[in-house]
């Protein structure tokens, strides 16, 4: 259920502010911003200009806005780099003394409400803080479940990163030289490599070297087998 104004007198929805510091309407954002409830730091409840680059997503859900749903979340961030309160020395310190958990913030794509007659809303992506999610309408559990949905993509994300660049590195063949083609000599047919589809083992790529590693190793098994054919025939 959705607060009235902290306002005496205005029964409008109290959409902004602080739960514990009172919610106030979109009218009477000036007075929230006065007792503290509303951060006068964020945006004006304007919509952000179009931009194809993360670097200029919204950060914070501006004022006046009402926050519906989160559809997904794609990153996270400790801070707000371009934040008005840090200046270059901060920056270039790491932001000694900041508390990171108070500046969190998550790259969400979103549902939102700009005002009060917004029937149809507006799905965007905007870096959101935990604040902005925690005084919205959600659900705790809902809101629970999305981070840790985020969480664990993020881990997956990261393992399989890791071990993609770690396989290209092992993977840098120079000619036939290279200790890979002769790892992949000796282990692409055994460990996954077919006549249908020779891949080479570390990587699962089709790597030149491993498939020249195939073809000598169905070489030299075509010329035993004749041998093999030719000493029986003999016998």
């Amino acid at each position: 259920m959705v607060a009235t104004c902290s306002v005496d007198g205005c029964d409008r929805p109290g959409r902004n502010g602080k739960a514990r510091l009172g919610k106030y309407c979109d009218v009477h954002i000036p007075e929230g911003i006065l007792a503290g409830s509303v951060t006068s730091h964020k945006r004006q409840a304007t919509s952000p200009a179009p931009s194809s680059s993360s670097t200029q997503v919204s950060s914070g859900l501006p004022d006046g806005w009402k926050l519906l749903e989160i559809n997904k979340i794609f990153g996270s961030r400790l801070c707000d780099p371009t934040d008005p309160r840090f200046d270059d020395s901060d920056r270039d310190n790491g932001f000694p003394g900041v508390d990171f958990a108070q500046t969190l913030e998550y790259l969400a794509l979103c549902k939102v409400e700009r005002k009060e007659s917004d029937s149809i809303g507006r799905v965007t992506l905007l870096w959101l803080t935990v604040a902005d999610m925690v005084e919205s309408d959600l659900e705790d559990a809902a809101v629970d479940a999305t981070l840790a949905a985020w969480e664990t993509e993020s881990a997956r994300l990261r393992a399989e990163a890791v071990r993609a660049a770690r396989a290209e590195r092992s993977c840098a063949v120079v000619g036939m030289a290279s200790p890979h083609w002769a790892l992949a000599a000796c282990a692409c047919a055994a460990l996954g490599a077919s006549a249908a589809r020779p891949v080479c083992t570390p990587c699962g790529s089709f790597r030149a070297a491993s498939i020249r590693a195939w073809q000598i190793r169905a070489q030299l098994r075509t010329v035993q087998q004749r041998r093999a054919d030719n000493s029986r025939a003999a016998v």
